[in-house]
């Protein structure tokens, strides 16, 4: 998932004003009026965000994390004559099975979260009613995830991650071929529910769980996941120096180990940290690295965040010039404005919004 960005919406509001690029899909209409319809006499730039991620198993091309098998192109239409043949057959089990694969469907790859979550519970009731217990876990983990995924931050999904960290940990399941590895990923989804419900306290002391177990586990990849979780809840307290020493920790295990996608992050979160405390030419370094990341790693989604949160910095300097460059890549804008599009309109994601800095051109 994405961990760091300017607001997307701004940001195509941003490329509309200066005529750069189109959206066919519309800003969300509380920001559309801040947009000029002409040339601009005021630009709205947002503080940068930084959003959390999930983790599961797999993450889809949209970046939604889940727990399963690969998704295969024809999962949506096959399944639902699945369930109609197994209800006829009176098949609980095949019935269950299918009602997973059409919730897995519209969970990743249609985004639609409603609808996939009818069919987890739907499915989740025949597997307690026949003790099916591999697949009742699986949708306790996508059923907490579709929940969040879609803004949801209530009870349920809470205690759809606890039991599914539950399950995965206690012994009775491990000794059953589980992997430990699952646990901390369900702790880590746990710790960031907290984090985007604003319990700060309950989201660093989950993530602090899943730290300790990753260390025991010798879980490189998870021990840098959870430091830079731990990272992102200081930095919303405000705390910027722990921040700061979390988010490099990740970003030396990221190194170590070679993972180039949680490199990336942790130096796009360092640069939000920096942006945040004013530090605007350090932001630019570390968004720069980033951007060169993403580049070799051909990452267009990222190169975008890190062309977007170099132009916010620039723009803080008051180089508006330098600010707008970033829109005038035609390569960004147009190879890959179909992707965006199409993760625009899905509901894969959900944004916050910062205030908006309205900025009168000099003159």
């Amino acid at each position: 998932m994405i961990s760091d960005l300017i607001c997307r919406s701004s940001w195509f509001q941003f490329a509309s004003t200066l005529g750069l690029y189109s959206p066919a899909v519309a800003a969300p209409s509380s920001q559309a009026e801040t947009v000029p319809t002409s040339e601009p006499q005021l630009l709205t730039i947002y503080e940068p965000i930084q959003n959390f991620e999930w983790e599961g198993m797999f993450v889809s091309p949209q970046g939604i994390a889940y727990f399963a098998e690969e998704i295969a192109p024809d999962w949506l239409t096959t399944n639902e004559l699945a369930v109609e043949f197994a209800r006829s057959n009176r098949d609980r089990q095949a019935e269950a099975k299918a009602l997973f694969e059409l919730g897995l469907a519209n969970h990743v790859r249609g985004g639609f979260f409603d609808r996939a979550i009818d069919y987890y519970q739907k499915s989740l009731a025949i597997a307690q009613e026949i003790r099916e217990r591999d697949l009742e876990v699986l949708l306790l983990g996508n059923l907490g995830l579709a929940y969040l995924q879609s803004g949801y931050y209530y009870i349920e999904p809470f205690n759809y991650l606890q039991e599914y960290f539950n399950y995965t940990w206690h012994k009775a399941y491990y000794y059953q071929g589980s992997d430990p590895k699952l646990g901390g990923m369900a702790l880590g989804n746990l710790g960031n529910a907290y984090y985007g419900a604003d319990l700060y306290a309950q989201a660093i002391a989950t993530h602090q769980r899943r730290l300790q177990l990753s260390q025991d586990l010798k879980d490189r990849q998870g021990e840098a996941k959870a430091l830079g979780d731990l990272g992102l809840v200081y930095h919303a307290l405000g705390e910027h120096d722990q921040a700061i020493n979390y988010h490099q920790q990740r970003l030396a295990i990221s190194q170590a180990i070679k993972d180039r996608r949680g490199e990336g992050q942790a130096l796009s979160n360092l640069g939000i940290v920096y942006h945040t405390l004013g530090d605007y030419h350090q932001a630019i370094e570390y968004q720069q690295l980033y951007l060169a990341i993403s580049r070799t790693s051909q990452n267009p989604l990222g190169e975008i965040q890190a062309l977007g949160n170099l132009a916010g910095a620039y723009y803080f300097l008051g180089d508006y010039n330098q600010a707008i460059a970033p829109l005038s890549n035609e390569g960004v804008w147009g190879s890959d404005k179909l992707a965006l599009e199409r993760s625009e309109g899905t509901r894969a994601n959900s944004y916050e919004y910062s205030a908006g800095i309205q900025w009168t051109p000099p003159g």
